[in-house]
């Protein structure tokens, strides 16, 4: 059945997309705990996001 092959490739996709998100909000969170440990880097840091 082709269709089914298909609908395998988007739920693989999906889920590689979820995985990169995923990896991309621990980066982020673990950047947050380690600006809170020091004031300055948390300013800079959001000056560059911003």
């Amino acid at each position: 059945m082709p269709g089914l092959e298909n609908i395998f490739l988007s739920i693989k996709q999906s889920a590689e997309l979820i995985a990169k998100d995923t990896d991309v909000a621990i980066k982020s969170l673990k950047e947050e705990k380690e600006c809170k440990q020091n004031d300055k880097v948390w300013v800079v840091y959001w000056l560059d996001e911003v």
